[in-house]
């Protein structure tokens, strides 16, 4: 996982360089997460700037577009749905460790994370009953 930050005068082009740059390492498999601080800079660049390569990647927007959600909102659920399969964890420990996790070490994780839904559903479970 790289984390990097971009600061720069206005007109600098560092929106294009950074478009580019993610561009490029999304196309070669990497996950990149690129955050503007606006819903009209996110707009703007995927209009000007992505829509424009002729190698842009799938992408997906987050940006609160109601009243009742906000950006973190939209990442959160993103992040929580199903197809996900923990890629988050799996990415911080892949920071830690300094490589990929295992096809074993993977599997034994979601086995763990499905037991531990699971006990929490029975424990749901029981102070329900308990309170009848």
């Amino acid at each position: 996982m790289i984390i990097q930050f971009c600061s720069a005068p206005c007109g600098s082009g560092k929106t294009y360089q950074l478009v580019k740059s993610a561009c490029r390492l999304a196309n070669g498999g990497e996950t990149v997460l690129l955050l503007q601080p606006t819903k009209e800079l996110i707009d703007k660049t995927i209009a000007d700037r992505l829509s424009r390569l002729s190698s842009a990647p799938l992408y997906e927007k987050f940006y609160g577009g109601s009243q009742d959600h906000s950006v973190a909102w939209d990442l959160t659920e993103h992040l929580k749905t199903v197809t996900d399969g923990g890629h988050i964890v799996f990415l911080i420990y892949e920071k830690l460790r300094g490589k990929p996790a295992s096809e074993q070490v993977r599997a034994a994780a979601t086995y763990v994370g499905l037991a531990l839904i699971l006990c929490l559903m029975v424990f749901v479970l029981y102070l329900d009953v308990k309170r009848l």
